[in-house]
């Protein structure tokens, strides 16, 4: 998607990227623009302030920001020895 429509989704509260930013965003907060990413697999993120570059406002690569977690971990692989 373009620019401009990317910018819709995120001031209505979207997460936006584009293919290079990888496991980052783009959000839209009280009308300033944040770029930042999750901190492993929790709900926090570290962001900080953006401003758009001129190959981010002319892109068409833009698209909404797909979270992806690992597996659920479904317990330790170790053999348990018996003990305590």
């Amino acid at each position: 998607m373009r620019f401009e429509e990317a910018m819709e989704l995120a001031e209505r509260g979207e997460l936006v990227s584009r293919p290079g930013y990888g496991t980052r965003f783009v959000a839209v907060r009280d009308g300033q623009t944040l770029y930042g990413g999750f901190v492993g697999e929790t709900g926090f993120a570290d962001m900080h302030a953006y401003a758009f570059t001129e190959e981010d406002i002319r892109a068409t690569d833009w698209r909404r920001f797909t979270r992806v977690l690992p597996d659920a971990w479904e317990g330790c692989d170790t053999p348990s020895t018996g003990r305590g």
